[in-house]
């Protein structure tokens, strides 16, 4: 079995409480070289989790802004989570489709 085969419950890894804490505008590279696509990376915290940290990428323009705020509650749609080794080191790429801000 490869690392890349593994299918990850993602509701069961990061819980259902999440909170954006960070949005970054990041350039996107192909073959070394930077383009004009970007991609958003999302600091999401999981509360259910004991305050786990992911980043999230999500394609295209920014989807939610923090607006001063310290936090929003957020959720994410069509969220993937797959692991893969650097250095024998097992890390974790995070995708989404969407982010969406909740409401109180």
């Amino acid at each position: 079995m490869n690392v890349k085969d593994l299918v990850i419950d993602t509701k069961a890894t990061i819980g259902e409480n999440l909170v954006c804490v960070d949005v970054i505008e990041k350039s996107v590279y192909k073959d070394g070289v930077k383009t004009d696509e970007t991609i958003y990376s999302y600091d999401i915290v999981c509360i259910d989790r004991k305050m786990l940290h992911i980043n999230v990428k999500i394609p295209g323009k920014q989807l939610i802004s923090l607006d001063g705020k310290d936090v929003v509650y957020v959720s994410l749609t069509d969220l993937v989570i797959k692991p893969y080794l650097m250095n024998n080191q097992l890390n974790f790429t995070a995708t989404a489709s969407s982010i969406a801000e909740l409401k109180d």
